[in-house]
């Protein structure tokens, strides 16, 4: 009798999600300390309202620091590469 020969295999699938963001209007740049580099910055109200998160949550990421806020003429801005985690 012929013995069954199991083989065995692994497959990996990785997945990326991209998030485009455009504004209507003029786009803000700043100068980022936490990146050390000129970004497209967003105000809070777009991050939440493409995110479809409240504002709250946006600032409770600010807080901890997985997105950069960036104090332009007193206006608070996130920095757009901070988003990309």
């Amino acid at each position: 009798m012929a013995e069954k020969i199991y083989r065995k295999q692994q497959i990996t699938v990785e997945t990326h999600r991209v998030t485009i963001i455009r504004t209507k209007g003029k786009s803000s740049s700043a100068f980022c300390e936490s990146c050390q580099q000129n970004v497209i910055a967003f105000s809070v109200e777009q991050i939440a309202a493409v995110f479809a998160i409240d504002l709250n949550e946006v600032h409770r990421q600010i807080e901890s620091g997985e997105f950069h806020l960036i104090t332009v003429q007193g206006v608070a801005l996130v920095c757009g590469n901070s988003l990309e985690k």
